[in-house]
């Protein structure tokens, strides 16, 4: 029987690209490029903050939108964590870092349909040609569906 892998839950995809929210592609890359790296260990606690222990012996506490897939992320990976510039918390593994937006203050998702952790929410996008938002609700069996997906060879 082939066994499908502990994998995380996906980003919740809320649109906002504030830190706290969704990493946009720019702000990755800019923060894997830049030298400034303090490495700590994270938790998540009952109220859904962020508690970071650094190296070098400060504390700082930080949020996230999906503090859910966060927590996962640090069990998996045994609460390692690199503090990044652009307010990038990446959590290392095997084939490279996970990203989590972080910020200093908790501020609301836009049009989230649910504070349920199955469900992801709505997810927005711009269409410029039609001078429009267009959005979607992501349906809670949305990660269930991509799994069934994988190749076989993912599953071994």
């Amino acid at each position: 029987m082939t066994s499908i892998p502990d994998l995380p839950p996906p980003p919740l995809r809320c649109g906002l690209y504030r830190a706290g929210h969704e990493v946009h592609f720019a702000q990755a890359i800019r923060s894997g490029n830049d030298d400034e790296v303090r490495p700590g260990t994270a938790s998540v606690d009952a109220a859904d903050w962020i508690s970071i222990s650094l190296d070098n012996g400060r504390i700082e506490r930080r949020w996230t939108h999906d503090p859910v897939r966060l927590a996962h992320l640090l069990a998996e990976y045994e609460g390692r964590v690199l503090l990044r510039s652009k307010s990038i918390l990446s959590i290392p593994h095997g084939g490279g870092d996970y990203f989590v937006s972080v910020g200093g203050g908790a501020t609301p998702c836009p049009q989230r349909t649910s504070t349920s952790p199955t469900s992801h929410g709505t997810r927005c996008w711009q269409d410029r040609a039609a001078s429009r938002s267009n959005c979607e609700t992501l349906p809670t069996n949305f990660y269930e569906r991509a799994v069934d997906t994988l190749p076989p060879s993912l599953c071994s």
